[in-house]
Protein backbone atom coordinates (compact mmCIF):
# COMPACT_ATOMS: atom_id res chain seq x y z
CA UNK A 1 0.00 0.00 0.00
CA UNK A 2 0.63 3.67 -0.55
CA UNK A 3 0.80 6.49 1.73
CA UNK A 4 1.84 9.89 1.92
CA UNK A 5 5.16 9.56 3.62
CA UNK A 6 6.29 6.97 1.25
CA UNK A 7 8.24 8.08 -1.96
CA UNK A 8 6.43 6.74 -5.17
CA UNK A 9 8.68 4.17 -7.10
CA UNK A 10 7.91 2.02 -10.49
CA UNK A 11 7.00 -1.01 -8.31
CA UNK A 12 3.82 1.28 -6.54
CA UNK A 13 3.08 2.50 -9.66
CA UNK A 14 2.54 -0.51 -11.21
CA UNK A 15 0.50 -1.97 -8.57
CA UNK A 16 -1.66 1.02 -8.44
CA UNK A 17 -2.57 0.95 -12.26
CA UNK A 18 -3.22 -2.82 -12.11
CA UNK A 19 -5.56 -2.33 -9.36
CA UNK A 20 -7.29 0.62 -10.90
CA UNK A 21 -7.25 -1.43 -13.95
CA UNK A 22 -9.42 -4.14 -12.38
CA UNK A 23 -12.16 -1.79 -10.62
CA UNK A 24 -12.52 0.02 -14.09
CA UNK A 25 -13.34 -3.14 -15.47
CA UNK A 26 -15.99 -4.31 -12.79
CA UNK A 27 -17.30 -0.48 -12.59
CA UNK A 28 -17.32 -0.62 -17.21
CA UNK A 29 -20.12 -3.48 -16.96
CA UNK A 30 -22.19 -2.43 -14.29
CA UNK A 31 -24.19 -0.54 -16.35
CA UNK A 32 -25.09 -3.96 -18.95
CA UNK A 33 -25.53 -5.80 -15.89
CA UNK A 34 -28.35 -3.06 -14.45
CA UNK A 35 -29.71 -3.21 -18.65
CA UNK A 36 -29.92 -6.90 -18.15
CA UNK A 37 -31.39 -6.79 -14.69
CA UNK A 38 -34.09 -4.55 -16.00
CA UNK A 39 -35.21 -6.23 -19.23
CA UNK A 40 -35.00 -9.89 -17.24
CA UNK A 41 -37.02 -8.21 -14.81
CA UNK A 42 -39.99 -6.97 -17.72
CA UNK A 43 -39.32 -10.35 -19.25
CA UNK A 44 -40.43 -12.11 -16.10
CA UNK A 45 -43.65 -9.73 -15.06
CA UNK A 46 -45.21 -10.70 -18.38
CA UNK A 47 -44.23 -14.25 -18.24
CA UNK A 48 -46.30 -14.60 -14.91
CA UNK A 49 -49.14 -12.47 -16.61
CA UNK A 50 -49.44 -14.46 -18.99
CA UNK A 51 -49.38 -17.84 -16.56
CA UNK A 52 -51.69 -16.49 -14.80
CA UNK A 53 -54.50 -15.69 -17.63
CA UNK A 54 -57.50 -18.33 -17.72
CA UNK A 55 -56.90 -21.42 -19.93
CA UNK A 56 -59.16 -21.74 -23.03
CA UNK A 57 -59.53 -24.89 -24.79
CA UNK A 58 -59.95 -23.66 -28.63
CA UNK A 59 -59.42 -26.56 -30.40
CA UNK A 60 -60.51 -30.35 -29.72
CA UNK A 61 -57.55 -32.40 -31.75
CA UNK A 62 -59.97 -35.37 -32.05
CA UNK A 63 -61.31 -35.10 -35.94
CA UNK A 64 -59.65 -38.20 -37.52
CA UNK A 65 -62.15 -37.99 -40.78
CA UNK A 66 -59.47 -38.58 -43.89
CA UNK A 67 -61.17 -35.86 -46.15
CA UNK A 68 -61.60 -33.06 -43.40
CA UNK A 69 -58.79 -31.26 -42.00
CA UNK A 70 -60.89 -28.38 -40.06
CA UNK A 71 -64.74 -28.20 -39.23
CA UNK A 72 -66.30 -25.23 -37.15
CA UNK A 73 -69.79 -25.41 -35.74
CA UNK A 74 -71.49 -22.03 -34.58
CA UNK A 75 -68.25 -21.10 -33.08
CA UNK A 76 -67.61 -17.68 -31.55
CA UNK A 77 -64.22 -15.63 -30.77
CA UNK A 78 -62.71 -13.21 -29.02
CA UNK A 79 -59.20 -11.93 -28.71
CA UNK A 80 -59.10 -11.75 -25.13
CA UNK A 81 -61.42 -13.08 -21.78
CA UNK A 82 -61.60 -8.88 -21.04
CA UNK A 83 -63.26 -8.11 -24.49
CA UNK A 84 -66.88 -7.26 -24.12
CA UNK A 85 -68.00 -8.54 -27.19
CA UNK A 86 -66.47 -11.05 -29.97
CA UNK A 87 -64.61 -10.38 -32.60
CA UNK A 88 -66.24 -13.56 -34.67
CA UNK A 89 -69.57 -14.85 -34.58
CA UNK A 90 -71.19 -17.94 -35.77
CA UNK A 91 -68.37 -19.49 -37.78
CA UNK A 92 -69.16 -23.05 -39.43
CA UNK A 93 -67.10 -23.99 -42.26
CA UNK A 94 -65.79 -27.65 -42.64
CA UNK A 95 -62.68 -27.35 -44.93
CA UNK A 96 -61.86 -30.63 -47.10
CA UNK A 97 -58.21 -31.98 -47.47
CA UNK A 98 -56.34 -30.64 -50.51
CA UNK A 99 -58.94 -28.06 -51.43
CA UNK A 100 -57.40 -24.37 -52.15
CA UNK A 101 -59.92 -22.26 -50.11
CA UNK A 102 -60.15 -18.27 -50.45
CA UNK A 103 -61.66 -16.11 -47.30
CA UNK A 104 -62.11 -12.49 -49.02
CA UNK A 105 -64.36 -9.23 -47.74
CA UNK A 106 -63.98 -5.60 -46.57
CA UNK A 107 -60.93 -4.12 -44.66
CA UNK A 108 -61.82 -4.93 -41.02
CA UNK A 109 -64.30 -7.64 -41.97
CA UNK A 110 -62.70 -10.88 -39.77
CA UNK A 111 -60.45 -12.35 -42.34
CA UNK A 112 -57.04 -11.87 -40.44
CA UNK A 113 -59.06 -12.83 -37.64
CA UNK A 114 -60.60 -16.04 -38.92
CA UNK A 115 -57.35 -17.36 -39.57
CA UNK A 116 -56.05 -16.88 -36.20
CA UNK A 117 -59.15 -18.33 -34.69
CA UNK A 118 -58.46 -21.67 -36.71
CA UNK A 119 -54.56 -21.64 -35.21
CA UNK A 120 -56.28 -21.42 -31.74
CA UNK A 121 -54.77 -17.76 -31.23
CA UNK A 122 -58.33 -16.58 -30.24
CA UNK A 123 -60.42 -17.90 -26.98
CA UNK A 124 -63.57 -19.34 -28.44
CA UNK A 125 -66.53 -18.06 -26.18
CA UNK A 126 -69.33 -20.54 -28.13
CA UNK A 127 -69.61 -23.68 -30.65
CA UNK A 128 -66.97 -26.06 -31.48
CA UNK A 129 -63.72 -26.27 -33.67
CA UNK A 130 -61.77 -29.16 -34.16
CA UNK A 131 -59.19 -29.99 -36.53
CA UNK A 132 -57.71 -33.27 -38.05
CA UNK A 133 -54.72 -34.52 -35.66
CA UNK A 134 -52.51 -36.70 -37.84
CA UNK A 135 -52.10 -33.78 -40.14
CA UNK A 136 -49.42 -30.42 -39.44
CA UNK A 137 -50.15 -26.64 -39.97
CA UNK A 138 -48.53 -23.73 -41.41
CA UNK A 139 -49.02 -20.03 -40.74
CA UNK A 140 -48.15 -16.98 -43.49
CA UNK A 141 -48.71 -13.84 -41.81
CA UNK A 142 -49.20 -10.55 -43.85
CA UNK A 143 -46.72 -9.00 -42.02
CA UNK A 144 -43.27 -11.35 -42.89
CA UNK A 145 -40.99 -11.85 -40.35
CA UNK A 146 -37.15 -12.42 -40.75
CA UNK A 147 -34.85 -13.97 -39.62
CA UNK A 148 -31.82 -11.72 -38.90
CA UNK A 149 -29.04 -14.44 -40.91
CA UNK A 150 -28.76 -15.76 -44.69
CA UNK A 151 -31.49 -16.32 -46.85
CA UNK A 152 -30.98 -19.90 -47.06
CA UNK A 153 -31.68 -20.10 -43.01
CA UNK A 154 -34.53 -17.69 -43.37
CA UNK A 155 -36.32 -20.66 -46.00
CA UNK A 156 -34.87 -24.00 -44.29
CA UNK A 157 -35.35 -22.68 -40.37
CA UNK A 158 -34.00 -25.45 -38.82
CA UNK A 159 -35.63 -27.86 -41.04
CA UNK A 160 -32.97 -30.57 -42.35
CA UNK A 161 -31.62 -29.19 -45.67
CA UNK A 162 -32.51 -30.89 -49.37
CA UNK A 163 -31.05 -29.02 -52.20
CA UNK A 164 -33.87 -30.65 -54.79
CA UNK A 165 -35.85 -29.46 -53.17
CA UNK A 166 -35.08 -26.15 -52.15
CA UNK A 167 -34.13 -25.21 -55.36
CA UNK A 168 -37.78 -26.22 -56.08
CA UNK A 169 -38.99 -23.81 -53.91
CA UNK A 170 -36.65 -21.01 -55.15
CA UNK A 171 -37.71 -21.32 -58.36
CA UNK A 172 -41.66 -21.66 -57.33
CA UNK A 173 -41.29 -18.51 -55.42
CA UNK A 174 -39.40 -16.27 -58.21
CA UNK A 175 -36.68 -16.04 -55.36
CA UNK A 176 -33.93 -18.05 -57.72
CA UNK A 177 -33.32 -14.75 -60.10
CA UNK A 178 -33.33 -12.30 -56.99
CA UNK A 179 -30.50 -14.58 -55.49
CA UNK A 180 -28.46 -14.18 -58.71
CA UNK A 181 -27.95 -10.83 -58.19
CA UNK A 182 -27.22 -10.72 -54.77
CA UNK A 183 -23.88 -10.91 -53.08
CA UNK A 184 -22.84 -14.34 -51.91
CA UNK A 185 -26.38 -15.40 -53.59
CA UNK A 186 -27.93 -17.59 -50.81
CA UNK A 187 -25.87 -17.19 -47.98
CA UNK A 188 -26.26 -13.10 -48.20
CA UNK A 189 -26.71 -11.79 -45.04
CA UNK A 190 -29.69 -10.33 -43.83
CA UNK A 191 -30.25 -7.69 -41.79
CA UNK A 192 -32.35 -6.80 -39.01
CA UNK A 193 -36.14 -6.94 -40.15
CA UNK A 194 -35.04 -7.67 -43.78
CA UNK A 195 -34.23 -3.75 -43.90
CA UNK A 196 -31.84 -4.76 -47.05
CA UNK A 197 -34.86 -6.84 -48.67
CA UNK A 198 -38.04 -4.82 -50.73
CA UNK A 199 -40.79 -5.72 -49.04
CA UNK A 200 -41.86 -7.92 -52.40
CA UNK A 201 -38.74 -9.94 -51.56
CA UNK A 202 -39.68 -10.39 -47.63
CA UNK A 203 -43.06 -11.58 -48.48
CA UNK A 204 -41.74 -14.52 -50.63
CA UNK A 205 -39.29 -15.58 -48.46
CA UNK A 206 -41.83 -15.73 -45.50
CA UNK A 207 -44.05 -18.00 -48.35
CA UNK A 208 -40.75 -19.80 -49.03
CA UNK A 209 -39.94 -20.78 -45.30
CA UNK A 210 -43.60 -22.23 -45.56
CA UNK A 211 -43.89 -24.25 -48.58
CA UNK A 212 -40.18 -25.95 -47.68
CA UNK A 213 -41.70 -26.73 -44.18
CA UNK A 214 -43.75 -29.41 -46.64
CA UNK A 215 -47.15 -29.11 -44.19
CA UNK A 216 -50.09 -30.50 -44.64
CA UNK A 217 -52.36 -27.32 -44.03
CA UNK A 218 -51.40 -23.91 -45.25
CA UNK A 219 -52.99 -20.81 -43.88
CA UNK A 220 -52.09 -17.86 -45.70
CA UNK A 221 -52.86 -14.08 -44.84
CA UNK A 222 -53.11 -11.82 -48.13
CA UNK A 223 -49.77 -13.54 -49.13
CA UNK A 224 -49.44 -11.38 -52.73
CA UNK A 225 -50.20 -8.14 -51.38
CA UNK A 226 -46.73 -6.81 -51.62
CA UNK A 227 -45.70 -7.88 -54.89
CA UNK A 228 -46.84 -7.40 -58.73
CA UNK A 229 -48.90 -8.97 -60.85
CA UNK A 230 -46.04 -10.54 -63.13
CA UNK A 231 -44.77 -12.57 -59.55
CA UNK A 232 -48.36 -13.14 -58.49
CA UNK A 233 -49.67 -15.02 -61.28
CA UNK A 234 -46.10 -16.85 -61.34
CA UNK A 235 -46.47 -17.44 -57.35
CA UNK A 236 -49.86 -18.68 -57.92
CA UNK A 237 -49.52 -21.20 -60.55
CA UNK A 238 -46.76 -22.44 -59.09
CA UNK A 239 -47.48 -22.83 -55.64
CA UNK A 240 -51.11 -22.21 -55.00
CA UNK A 241 -52.70 -22.95 -58.25
CA UNK A 242 -53.96 -26.93 -59.37
CA UNK A 243 -50.22 -27.41 -60.76
CA UNK A 244 -48.20 -25.86 -57.93
CA UNK A 245 -46.09 -27.43 -55.60
CA UNK A 246 -49.02 -27.47 -52.84
CA UNK A 247 -51.83 -28.77 -55.06
CA UNK A 248 -51.85 -31.44 -52.68
CA UNK A 249 -52.02 -29.79 -49.64
CA UNK A 250 -55.12 -28.11 -48.01
CA UNK A 251 -54.77 -23.83 -48.60
CA UNK A 252 -56.52 -21.78 -46.94
CA UNK A 253 -55.95 -17.87 -48.55
CA UNK A 254 -57.16 -14.60 -47.49
CA UNK A 255 -56.79 -12.05 -50.30
CA UNK A 256 -58.35 -8.74 -51.52
CA UNK A 257 -57.45 -9.57 -55.11
CA UNK A 258 -60.47 -10.95 -56.81
CA UNK A 259 -58.03 -12.70 -60.36
CA UNK A 260 -57.52 -15.92 -58.72
CA UNK A 261 -60.75 -16.65 -57.62
CA UNK A 262 -62.08 -18.56 -60.60
CA UNK A 263 -59.42 -21.07 -59.05
CA UNK A 264 -60.47 -21.22 -55.83
CA UNK A 265 -62.04 -24.53 -54.79
CA UNK A 266 -64.28 -22.90 -52.37
CA UNK A 267 -64.96 -19.19 -51.45
CA UNK A 268 -66.23 -17.85 -48.26
CA UNK A 269 -67.27 -14.18 -48.20
CA UNK A 270 -66.79 -12.43 -44.61
CA UNK A 271 -68.19 -8.80 -43.57
CA UNK A 272 -68.28 -7.50 -40.12
CA UNK A 273 -67.27 -10.95 -38.51
CA UNK A 274 -69.22 -13.53 -39.84
CA UNK A 275 -69.86 -15.33 -42.93
CA UNK A 276 -72.29 -13.97 -45.03
CA UNK A 277 -71.86 -16.12 -48.06
CA UNK A 278 -69.71 -19.01 -49.17
CA UNK A 279 -69.82 -21.45 -52.00
CA UNK A 280 -67.51 -22.05 -55.37
CA UNK A 281 -67.32 -19.37 -58.13
CA UNK A 282 -69.89 -19.51 -60.24
CA UNK A 283 -72.75 -20.14 -57.46
CA UNK A 284 -71.63 -16.78 -55.78
CA UNK A 285 -71.76 -14.66 -59.12
CA UNK A 286 -75.46 -16.20 -59.25
CA UNK A 287 -76.13 -15.41 -55.47
CA UNK A 288 -74.91 -11.58 -56.51
CA UNK A 289 -71.83 -11.50 -54.32
CA UNK A 290 -69.30 -12.07 -57.50
CA UNK A 291 -69.45 -10.24 -60.79
CA UNK A 292 -67.64 -12.40 -63.52
CA UNK A 293 -65.42 -10.00 -65.43
CA UNK A 294 -63.31 -12.24 -68.43
CA UNK A 295 -61.14 -9.45 -68.30
CA UNK A 296 -60.04 -9.54 -64.78
CA UNK A 297 -60.07 -12.96 -63.48
CA UNK A 298 -56.92 -15.34 -64.77
CA UNK A 299 -57.21 -18.71 -65.69
CA UNK A 300 -53.73 -20.75 -64.81
CA UNK A 301 -54.60 -21.61 -69.09
CA UNK A 302 -53.81 -18.27 -69.56
CA UNK A 303 -50.32 -18.59 -67.80
CA UNK A 304 -47.58 -19.80 -70.37
CA UNK A 305 -45.79 -22.02 -68.44
CA UNK A 306 -42.96 -22.49 -70.70
CA UNK A 307 -42.43 -19.12 -70.60
CA UNK A 308 -42.01 -18.94 -66.84
CA UNK A 309 -39.91 -21.82 -66.78
CA UNK A 310 -37.32 -20.66 -69.19
CA UNK A 311 -37.43 -16.89 -68.54
CA UNK A 312 -36.27 -14.60 -65.59
CA UNK A 313 -39.64 -13.10 -63.66
CA UNK A 314 -38.76 -9.38 -63.72
CA UNK A 315 -40.30 -6.29 -62.33
CA UNK A 316 -43.11 -4.72 -64.13
CA UNK A 317 -43.53 -1.20 -65.26
CA UNK A 318 -46.32 0.99 -63.98
CA UNK A 319 -48.10 1.09 -67.13
CA UNK A 320 -48.35 -3.09 -67.34
CA UNK A 321 -48.64 -3.08 -63.31
CA UNK A 322 -51.89 -0.61 -64.81
CA UNK A 323 -53.69 -3.41 -66.92
CA UNK A 324 -54.91 -5.24 -64.08
CA UNK A 325 -56.21 -2.15 -62.13
CA UNK A 326 -60.16 -1.25 -62.78
CA UNK A 327 -61.54 1.29 -64.68
CA UNK A 328 -60.76 3.97 -62.32
CA UNK A 329 -57.30 2.92 -62.18
CA UNK A 330 -56.98 1.80 -58.68
CA UNK A 331 -55.95 -2.03 -57.38
CA UNK A 332 -59.35 -4.62 -57.71
CA UNK A 333 -60.14 -5.11 -54.09
CA UNK A 334 -62.53 -7.87 -53.40
CA UNK A 335 -65.43 -5.32 -51.70
CA UNK A 336 -65.79 -3.72 -54.91
CA UNK A 337 -67.21 -7.59 -55.57
CA UNK A 338 -69.73 -7.47 -52.56
CA UNK A 339 -73.58 -7.36 -52.96
CA UNK A 340 -74.75 -3.77 -52.56
CA UNK A 341 -77.08 -4.44 -49.78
Amino acid sequence: MINSYEKLNAESIVISLLICRRFNGLIAGLPDILHSYTKMKISLRRLVSVLNETEFENIENDLIEDDIDIRATSASFRWNSSQAYNTLNDISVEIKKNSLVVIIGPVGSGKSSFLSALMGNMNKTSGFLTKNKRSTFSFVSQDAWILNSTIRENITFMQQFDDHWYKTVLKACALDVDIKTLPNYDFYAIADNGENLSGGQKQRLNIARAVYRNSDVYLFDDPLSAVDGTVAKHIFTRVFGSSGLLRTKTRIIVTHSSLFLPQADFIFVMDAGCIVASGTYKSLIEQGYLKENSNENISEKEIDEKNLEDSEVDEVNKNDFEKINDEVGRPLQCWDLMRVK
